[in-house]
């Protein structure tokens, strides 16, 4: 069987057995944001559904991605505090939390692949240090 194939039937067999967590990580289980009044309009913190790419702007990458690591930030520091962890208190919340980030994150690279402007590689640029920095917080 073709990997592609794999996965849309492993994951249409876990949205059947109602593990929709499992089937997509982008639910309507997913905890919504808190955002701030100023962030409510940016597309990268939109995960109702498909991208907006048509909305994105490179001025939109450095606030989201901000945001998006301090909140990552925060859900491990107060995960970290669990005395029992269990799937709801540690594994579903932290999933949540990556999951936003990489999503929005992906649109970012992905913009950056097929539509490059001087803008959005310097968005890009920015945003990427700040994701390395994160990522070798995150693995001490």
């Amino acid at each position: 069987m073709h990997r592609r194939q794999f996965l849309a039937r492993s994951a249409l067999g876990l949205a059947a057995l109602r593990l929709a967590q499992f089937a997509y990580a982008g639910d309507a289980a997913s905890a919504p944001l808190a955002l701030p009044d100023a962030l409510k309009d940016n597309p990268l913190l939109d995960f109702s559904g498909l991208p907006r790419f048509s909305a994105f702007t490179p001025a939109d990458v450095e606030p989201a991605i901000d945001f998006l690591i301090a909140h990552n930030r925060e859900q491990v520091e107060k995960i970290a505090t669990v005395a029992l962890p269990d799937w709801d208190n540690f594994f579903a919340p932290l999933s949540d939390a990556a999951d936003k980030l990489a999503r929005a994150w992906s649109v970012v690279v992905h913009l950056n692949s097929v539509k490059s402007s001087d803008a959005l590689r310097e968005a890009h640029d920015a945003a990427l240090a700040k994701m390395t920095d994160y990522s070798a917080w995150l693995g001490q």
